[in-house]
This record gives C-alpha cells, sequence and structure tokens, in this order.
C-alpha cells in the first residue's frame, strides 16, 4: 500500500495502476470482495485517464483493508511468525 499511496501522490499513474493491478489480483485470491472492487475501480479510473478522484479511491480502499488488518493483527498476537508482517 505504501508504493500505490507514493504512486498516487508523485502522479505516477503508471506506478499506480501497476499496484492496484497487482493489489487487485491479490484480494480476488483472497476474497477480498471489497478490495478487489475499490483495487479495480482505480485501475480502471487510471487507464481512462480520469485522476481526479484517485487520491479519495486510495482512501476508501485503505478504509476497505482495515478488516483484514485487523484480523492479521490479532492472528500475529496468538501465532507469532505465523501471519508476520512484511511491510517493515
Amino acid at each position: 500500500m505504501p508504493r500505490l499511496g507514493s504512486a498516487i501522490g508523485l502522479g505516477d499513474w503508471e506506478g499506480v495502476e501497476e499496484a492496484s493491478h497487482k493489489l487487485k489480483g491479490v484480494a480476488a485470491n483472497m476474497g477480498l470482495r471489497q478490495v478487489h472492487e475499490k483495487a479495480a475501480l482505480i485501475v480502471t479510473q487510471v487507464r481512462a485517464g480520469e485522476t481526479a478522484d484517485l487520491r479519495r479511491l486510495f482512501t476508501e480502499l485503505v478504509s476497505a483493508l482495515e478488516p483484514t488488518d485487523q484480523a492479521l493483527a490479532a492472528l500475529r498476537e496468538v501465532m507469532p511468525g505465523v501471519a508476520h508482517d512484511t511491510a517493515a
């Protein structure tokens, strides 16, 4: 997510498309419907050259990921080392 947020902030539309497309696939594989839908919308908007709403869509995407982040945090508490944080 940091890469996607940074790409949006920099106006790196190719980076936004790449990161959001990758996230869309991961979310689909994990059954994260809302995350998949938000990432797909970002991909669609970038490909259409409609970038004005990307910051808002990114915020919505982060919110959609919140329950997953909370679930992973709980899993890390009960099973340290199994669900490790790779963002660090």
